[in-house]
């Protein structure tokens, strides 16, 4: 479902930006289950509205201090490093009702994504089904209606009947990744 609020909305330009690349190398988890067999060359880049936008930012019903987890210079980052790790559930609001409400569905893949993709909603949710168990994904669309969905997920999870595999399941969440 389209919401009409969605009417003039625009991505943040990268000019809009500012954008900080760390000096750790970036370890991502395919090479990591390879026994670290591919070289530590990529880095990750950091990217901040240049105008703040108020908000209102909570994760796992804890209102985090800092969108970024920090670790010392030379130490291998992953996807941990945005959103100071992987949460169950994030709730950012704008208090901005013209524009549409999100609901993104990842792992740890859409942490990065996650912390950009607020700037341009109402009310933006994301939902990583591996650590959230309150409800199922059809129940959570059911009782927060968010205009937009996305869900961004390693391939293989669409595999397990369990978390993010388990979209109506009536426990989703709490398998693992092994």
């Amino acid at each position: 479902m389209r919401s009409t609020r969605s009417a003039g909305y625009r991505p943040l330009d990268a000019s809009e930006l500012n954008e900080i690349t760390l000096p750790n190398p970036f370890v991502g988890s395919l090479n990591r289950k390879t026994g670290m067999a591919f070289p530590q060359t990529e880095k990750v880049t950091i990217a901040t509205p240049k105008v703040q936008i108020p908000h209102t930012r909570v994760a796992d019903r804890i209102t985090p201090h800092d969108l970024f987890r920090a670790h010392p210079a030379g130490t291998p980052v992953a996807y941990g490093v945005y959103d100071q790790g992987d949460k169950a559930e994030i709730v950012i609001d704008t208090n901005r009702p013209r524009l549409p409400s999100l609901l993104l569905v990842g792992d740890s893949y859409a942490n990065a994504i996650e912390t950009l993709a607020w700037t341009g909603f109402d009310q933006s949710r994301y939902l990583d089904l591996r650590h959230y168990t309150k409800m199922s994904l059809y129940e959570y669309v059911a009782t927060y209606r968010p205009d937009d969905v996305v869900i961004l997920v390693r391939d293989e999870r669409y595999l397990y009947r369990y978390g993010n595999g388990l979209f109506s399941g009536s426990s989703a969440g709490g398998g693992t990744d092994e």
